[in-house]
């Protein structure tokens, strides 16, 4: 696999950082918005692999949904999940609680000698911001040629229309690109979805399924099969 990979897309959440128990902590950080962060999952949930187009076209059915849970206007809601929920909550619940992949420095910057492309694709927004959160630097963050969300693009994985987008950013070929996610109903139906291959990280490896991978055994295929 690895002789024809030029170019891989990582996942964020839970894979270039372990999230476990980040919703419980988002809540118990802001325990009286626990019904608009239950919204919130709910409404990504139902517009889950649907393509609206654009950035905008897709803001304003998120919002529209959301409003019916939250009881806020459009402008309203936007504002609690860009300044409230994301920039407040989620950062500062990043900050406290979680950092990035032990030895991802020495690994992204492995692959950047060799070559590889790399970017960051994640559903939710803000994503540079949520890297810094996990304690990555800017010279680390300046590793990935392209870091994006799926509200960037107006669809969420496993859209593959997102994944094509990144890819011709790249100046790389589908067949040549490489997703690293720890879901398959969205990081691996989007690849497969856009001609990509797919690695899932897991907490324990799958066996009889090597494109099931704990991180650490992800990285040590990778060094192997890139020198």
């Amino acid at each position: 696999m690895a002789s024809s990979v030029k170019a891989i897309i990582f996942d964020f959440d839970g894979t270039l950082y372990d999230f476990s128990f980040i919703p419980i902590r988002v809540i118990l950080r802001e325990p009286h918005h626990i019904f608009w962060i239950r919204a919130d999952r709910v409404t990504h949930r139902m517009l889950r692999g649907r393509d609206f187009g654009s950035s905008e076209s897709f803001v304003r059915e998120y919002n529209r949904r959301m409003a019916k849970h939250t009881r806020l206007s459009e402008e309203e809601n936007i504002k609690w999940y860009t300044d409230t929920y994301i920039k407040k909550t989620m950062v500062k619940v990043l900050k406290r609680h979680y950092r990035c992949r032990d030895g991802l420095r020495s690994f992204v910057s492995m692959l950047r000698q060799k070559n590889i492309l790399m970017a960051v694709f994640s559903d939710y927004p803000f994503v540079s911001e949520r890297m810094l959160a996990v304690g990555m630097d800017q010279e680390m963050i300046d590793c990935f040629a392209k870091i994006s969300s799926a509200h960037d693009f107006g669809c969420l994985k496993p859209a593959p229309r997102a994944f094509l987008e990144i890819a011709h950013s790249l100046g790389v070929p589908p067949e040549n690109c490489l997703v690293v996610g720890d879901r398959d109903d969205t990081d691996g139906e989007g690849a497969r979805n856009s001609g990509m291959q797919f690695i899932q990280i897991c907490k324990k490896k799958s066996k009889g399924n090597p494109s099931i991978m704990t991180w650490t055994e992800f990285v040590e295929w990778a060094e192997k099969e890139f020198n």
